[in-house]
């Protein structure tokens, strides 16, 4: 197995680097290894809507193309709250470190060049770069421009190749989605490429489940996006057949971990109808609160804009009942009214005193 380069990292205030060895000459001299000119590399760059968030291209000089800035999201709980700030960027750094790893081990990746971290606060905001690819679309994007079924077939070929390769290079993708392929000509047709390793984990040798899981992520999110019609039991075989190279042993094993994933499919999809269902009864309540709390401001409301109360909006003390069915509440008045009721004169027109 090849040895896999290690980046080298450079520290300076406020700032990180964390570069592959052939590259950390030219991001030094572009500026990037320091808190400023990465700062106003960032402010020049040419953003591209991707993903979670934008992405931006960065020119780096004596480069054949410019570099990829994917800015790192956060997703689940902490989304809302904290989208792009962390604790440590070593989580990046090690997600760098992965990726040399991978593609010097065959893996089809993009070339990577460095993980970019930059303290905001007593936080950091990281980006990881490659180089660009910028004439190859991902997944959804290529799929959107309705390609012919001869195309179709080619990539999902390249697709089970690409991801053969992926898993023998000894890893898990853990979120394979048409965002995070990326498609491409070469010389025997079309190749796909897979980027965001975010939550990829390297193991020894992925199991037959394993396998299975990882790819069954791609068709998931081809149900979310509203492809799976397009994947027929042909573009099935075709990806098969290419990820499993005639080895009869690993698709027997394919076909007997399928059906369990396929239950798991199953419930992912009831779970994305609850959450839909959810959401939209979570909207209308607010809704239905709003209008109902717009309704008693400007029922309360006087001609002259000041907010008034009615007597007839006050609900009516509740009586207090003894076995004889008498009111304790005119003989025992409490509150405000206990104290009018102490300062109305008597029968005889006399007044108690304080």
């Amino acid at each position: 197995m090849t040895d896999a380069p290690k980046p080298k990292t450079l520290r300076s205030p406020g700032h990180r680097l964390a570069a592959a060895p052939e590259w950390l000459e030219t991001l030094r001299r572009a500026g990037l290894s320091e808190a400023s000119g990465f700062d106003a590399a960032l402010r020049s760059a040419r953003e591209q809507p991707a993903g979670r968030g934008p992405q931006r291209i960065v020119d780096l000089p004596g480069a054949a193309a410019p570099l990829r800035l994917r800015e790192c999201r956060r997703g689940g709980a902490l989304r809302g709250l904290l989208p792009n700030r962390f604790a440590s960027p070593r989580r990046f750094e090690r997600e760098l470190a992965l990726w040399l790893g991978l593609r010097a081990r065959g893996a089809p990746l993009p070339v990577p060049v460095g993980a970019f971290a930059r303290r905001r606060g007593l936080l950091w905001e990281c980006h990881l770069g490659t180089l660009d690819r910028s004439t190859s679309p991902d997944g959804l994007a290529w799929l959107q421009t309705s390609p012919t079924r001869a195309r179709r077939e080619a990539v999902a070929a390249a697709l089970g190749d690409a991801l053969r390769r992926f898993h023998d290079a000894g890893a898990l993708h853990g979120d394979l989605h048409l965002r995070n392929i990326l498609v491409e000509p070469a010389a025997s047709g079309l190749r796909c490429l897979f980027v965001d390793l975010a939550s990829a984990r390297a193991t020894r040798g992925p199991s037959a489940r394993e396998r299975v899981r990882d790819a069954l992520r791609l068709e998931r999110s081809l149900a979310k996006q509203g492809f799976r019609a397009v994947l027929d039991v042909r573009l099935r075989a075709r990806f098969l057949s290419a990820y499993c190279r005639g080895d009869r042993r690993l698709r027997a094993a394919l076909r007997a971990a399928a059906p369990k994933r396929e239950l798991r499919f199953v419930r992912h999809r009831l779970a994305w109808r609850l959450a839909r269902l959810r959401a939209r009864s979570v909207l209308a309540a607010t809704l239905f609160l709003a209008l109902g709390c717009a309704r008693i401001e400007l029922a309360g409301r006087a001609p002259d804009g000041r907010l008034e109360v009615s007597r007839s909006s006050v609900p009516p003390r509740p009586w207090i009942a003894n076995p004889l069915g008498h009111s304790l509440a005119a003989h025992f008045p409490v509150g405000r009214s206990a104290r009018a009721a102490s300062r109305a004169p008597g029968r005889d027109g006399s007044r108690p005193g304080p």
